[in-house]
């Protein structure tokens, strides 16, 4: 490594262990609010300048990062219970889809009382099943869930690094998406990604693309572009990991539950969503989910006849831009085939999304409310980002 990688992966360092302190040490979650404008200068420093480490550096530097991040309780998001909790319920044989928290509490009454929305029953996918018995037959704990998140999302980098390029391997090692929403959040999202990038990166992609789907449903949309070409070995694989999810599914295939669940999710959730909050407020929340769904429709008829990371890219920015929920980690399929693929406008627009978490602020108790501010901060910036990278292209 020389001077100035060194300088610079110093720097990134210490910007990344100032907002890990800040939540770490919050006394309440409200407190890990402060730490959003310093995920936004950490992700901006971060792309400052463009570094290629060696493979054996670019581990290092992602799993030393991670583990910055893997103390304190999860006050950015406290998903990775709901992961666990579901994980104990499939290993006790009970079905979490007809069963929501509430109904099942005696099984674990401490971690029941930390999942959140405890009346809903589950909207995972197959394999996201698999993972959560894992999870659970590590320990069930934050820090076993944690562990394996960041293992896998340290597979992603080492993918990146080799399959794509070391600069681009190494650009995730210290990109704040991956590593907080690994390492903190012990995201479904960041366990998904290595298969995505298997999925276009090898000759058995259609079935790498079905595992990754069957974890988080986004890289189902990679599948049509994939099947196009798909040989005798990539059709195997395909069967292979379409039965696997069929046989992680049998014991819940027929609950009740996870429709309930989903029409909750789709009809009623909402997040920071660039369309979608600018529309609602104009139209109200039903005609605005009309209008991003369609959108979202005609827009994906642009993936049609597109390589894979072509249509990888497409989607995923589509995917941010048009739905109702954007989370910090919800960004990442939009932000890796960007870093990867594309011209790096993407990443950097989406670096200011993570300053979404500044919505912390708001927690009373354990509700927290959706300011009007909040959208400016973090997309005003990012749209700021693509209008100037347009301007100068059309200059050019």
């Amino acid at each position: 490594m020389d001077a100035k990688a060194a300088s610079h992966v110093v720097m990134v360092g210490i910007l990344a262990v100032v907002p890990a302190v800040l939540v770490a040490s919050a006394g309440v979650r409200a407190d890990a609010a402060w730490a959003a404008p310093w995920l936004v200068i950490w992700g901006v420093a971060a792309l400052a300048r463009p570094t290629a480490l060696s493979m054996g550096w670019t581990v290092g530097v992602a799993l030393v990062l991670r583990a910055v991040w893997t103390t304190g309780p999860p006050h950015l998001s406290d998903d990775v219970w709901r992961l666990l909790w579901e994980g104990k319920v499939l290993n006790a044989g009970l079905d979490p889809f007809a069963s929501p928290p509430e109904m099942l509490a005696h099984l674990d009454s401490a971690l029941a009382a930390r999942v959140n929305h405890p009346e809903m029953g589950s909207i995972y996918p197959p394999y996201a099943l698999g993972w959560f018995r894992l999870l659970d037959g590590l320990g069930g704990t934050l820090g076993s869930a944690r562990m394996a998140t960041v293992a896998a999302d340290v597979l992603t980098v080492a993918l990146l690094h080799r399959r794509v390029s070391p600069k681009v391997g190494t650009a995730w090692a210290m990109l704040p998406f991956g590593v907080v929403e690994s390492a903190h959040g012990a995201h479904l999202d960041l366990v998904a990604l290595p298969f995505a990038v298997l999925a276009v990166t090898s000759r058995v992609g259609a079935g790498w693309a079905v595992v990754g789907a069957g974890l988080k449903v986004f890289p189902v949309v990679l599948i049509p572009s994939l099947l196009r070409s798909v040989g005798l070995r990539g059709a195997a694989g395909f069967a292979a990991a379409v039965v696997g999810g069929a046989w992680l599914a049998l014991p819940v295939w027929n609950s009740a539950g996870l429709s309930d669940s989903l029409s909750v999710f789709a009809h009623h959730w909402s997040f920071n969503g660039l369309l979608f909050r600018p529309l609602a407020a104009a139209w109200g929340e039903r005609v605005a989910r009309g209008l991003v769904w369609a959108i979202a429709a005609g827009g994906a008829l642009g993936a049609l006849g597109k390589s894979p990371t072509a249509a990888w890219r497409w989607l995923g920015t589509l995917f941010v831009v048009t739905s109702p929920v954007v989370h910090p980690w919800y960004v990442v399929w939009a932000v890796l085939p960007d870093l990867a693929w594309g011209r790096g406008v993407v990443v950097r627009a989406s670096v200011f999304l993570m300053g979404s978490y500044a919505v912390l602020s708001t927690l009373r108790g354990s509700n927290w409310s959706e300011p009007p501010w909040l959208w400016w901060v973090t997309w005003g910036p990012a749209v700021g980002v693509v209008l100037v990278d347009l301007w100068r292209r059309r200059r050019a």
